[in-house]
């Protein structure tokens, strides 16, 4: 939800740089993790690594879209056919997808994001402050203003 408002904000802050970390809220691949919350978790983050690894930036973030506008569909056999889909290879996606690489930065990340003092997900910075609240009641407009501030003060 966080990262669908996110991305409808940047339409409107075209200078606004987004970077997405992984700190998938599942032990199996990250042992930050406090708990397991979401049990698809490992497998989202190794397909979205697994597609930047092979396509690039592009292809990442195609990825990353895709997973978040189709969590209840999400299975090892989707992530696949959607990395064909994309133009990916199937067999070298899904073996770059289970490589020690992928699971390797998928453990930086969280390690990073546990320094940070990652419990939960989404965590949201902007202009290197977190966002205590980026919604209110279902209402983004606290983190359009946060960013229109921070935008402001960059000026």
């Amino acid at each position: 939800e966080a990262d669908i408002a996110i991305q409808a904000l940047l339409e409107q802050f075209p200078t606004v740089e987004y970077q997405f970390h992984h700190f998938p809220v599942h032990s199996g691949c990250n042992p930050a993790a406090e708990v397991d919350k979401h049990p698809l978790a490992c497998l989202a983050a190794t397909a979205a690594e697994a597609a930047g690894e092979l396509g690039g930036a592009d292809a990442f973030w195609r990825m990353h879209t895709w997973l978040m506008e189709h969590p209840a569909e999400l299975s090892e056999e989707t992530v696949i056919r959607e990395a064909a889909r994309q133009g990916l290879a199937p067999e070298a996606f899904d073996r770059t997808r289970l490589s020690e690489r992928i699971a390797e930065a998928i453990r930086a990340e969280g390690q990073a994001g546990q320094r940070l003092g990652f419990r939960s997900i989404p965590m949201i910075y902007v202009a290197g402050r977190q966002v205590p609240r980026w919604k209110i009641s279902g209402d983004d407009t606290p983190l359009r203003r946060i960013l229109q501030e921070a935008l402001a003060e960059a000026s």
